[in-house]
């Protein structure tokens, strides 16, 4: 899979790995995804407490997208999508509801 992870902020963001990505990649574009965790759906339809989740992590061993997460996109819409194809494929979409900062920025995704 070739992942990109879009974040809808003022310029939107765009996250990938791998280079291949970068056609499709909106806004500002950063070579900085080290992982797209795994991706939770309830069970149930209608009538489930759980929505999907699921969480992702940025390469900030260089410190430099530390000030760009300064202040968390909490409530901002994330979507992954799979781009092996050719064409997007979109994986999730959700909202942004924690950011942990380190040496690797961790934002937690939920629909």
């Amino acid at each position: 899979m070739i992942l990109l992870l879009r974040l809808d902020t003022d310029p939107s963001l765009s996250f990938f790995r791998d280079a291949r990505a970068l056609p499709f990649a909106t806004g500002v574009a950063y070579r900085r995804l080290v992982s797209v965790g795994n991706i939770r759906r309830p069970l149930q339809v209608g009538g489930g407490s759980e929505n999907a989740n699921g969480s992702i992590t940025l390469d900030n061993g260089d410190g430099r997208m530390t000030s760009l997460f300064a202040v968390p996109p909490f409530r901002r819409r994330a979507v992954i999508e799979d781009v092996s194809s050719g064409t997007a494929v979109r994986l999730f979409t959700g909202t942004v509801t924690r950011a942990t900062l380190g040496p690797e920025i961790t934002l937690e995704l939920e629909a």
